[in-house]
C-alpha cells in the first residue's frame, strides 16, 4: 500500500466522528421536521372570477381622436378592483350581500386574492363548503 494512502486511513480511522457529526445533525433536523409538520389539508373549494372594465364603443358619443383615455381608465378600473379584492371592506361587502341570499358567512374565514394582466382582472374566492361558495361568487 502507497505510504500516502496509509496515512489517509490512519487519519480517517482516528477521526471517523467528525464526518459523522453533520451528517447525524441533518438527519436529526429532518426527522424532527417531518415529525412536526403536519399533513397538508385541503382548505376546501375555490373559484376564479375573471372580469374586465372594457367599454363598448357603441355607448359612447361621437368623439374625434383616440380611445387612449377609454382604455386608461379601464385598466385603471381593473387595477382598482384587484386591489380592493384583498381588503377587509369587500369581504364585509361580500359578507352582507350573501347574508341578503341566506348565507351567513364569517367575513375573516373567507379567503381571497386577485391579479391582472393586461385589463383583465382575477378574483380567486375559497370557501369549505362548495353550495355557499357558488352564492359568494
Amino acid at each position: 500500500m502507497d505510504l500516502e494512502l496509509k496515512r489517509l486511513l490512519r487519519a480517517f480511522i482516528r477521526r471517523w466522528y467528525l464526518i459523522l457529526i453533520p451528517l447525524v445533525i441533518v438527519g436529526a433536523y429532518i426527522a424532527y421536521t417531518i415529525a412536526t409538520t403536519p399533513p397538508a389539508v385541503s382548505t376546501g373549494y375555490t373559484t376564479v372570477v375573471r372580469f374586465s372594465a372594457a367599454q363598448a364603443f357603441d355607448a359612447i358619443p361621437n368623439r374625434d381622436g383616440d380611445y387612449q383615455d377609454i382604455w386608461l381608465s379601464s385598466e385603471l378600473t381593473v387595477n382598482t378592483l384587484t386591489e380592493w379584492i384583498l381588503t377587509s371592506s369587500f369581504k364585509r361587502e361580500v359578507a352582507a350581500r350573501a347574508a341578503q341570499q341566506g348565507v351567513e358567512i364569517d367575513p375573516a374565514a373567507l379567503q381571497t386574492a386577485s391579479d391582472q394582466e393586461r385589463s383583465v382582472g382575477q378574483m380567486f374566492l375559497s370557501w369549505p363548503d362548495a353550495e355557499e361558495l357558488d352564492v359568494i361568487a
